[in-house]
């Protein structure tokens, strides 16, 4: 069981993770990004492992144009929740 002030570093912290993490469609062109809720992508397309970078590009209707570490083309839905990777 946490203590009170346990309890509220834990809270402080998941506002602040929350507040880093956006929709993929307001992403900047050419951010790299990491998949922080449901990875959803198009049917046949590659696996996206979770908590794996990648290397976004842009928003083509409702997907994405993202590689990945062995630049494989790979897809998201753009309104998958994701983080700006510094």
């Amino acid at each position: 069981m946490l203590n009170m002030k346990q309890q509220k570093i834990y809270v402080i912290d998941l506002i602040i993770k929350k507040l880093n993490n956006m929709k993929l469609y307001d992403v900047p062109r050419n951010s790299k990004i990491r998949v922080v809720g449901d990875i959803k992508v198009p049917p046949a397309a590659p696996i996206i492992e979770e908590q794996e970078v990648l290397n976004f590009s842009h928003v083509d209707g409702m997907y994405s144009y993202c590689t990945n570490s062995n630049n494989e083309v790979v897809h998201l839905a753009a309104w998958t929740e994701v983080e700006i990777v510094k």
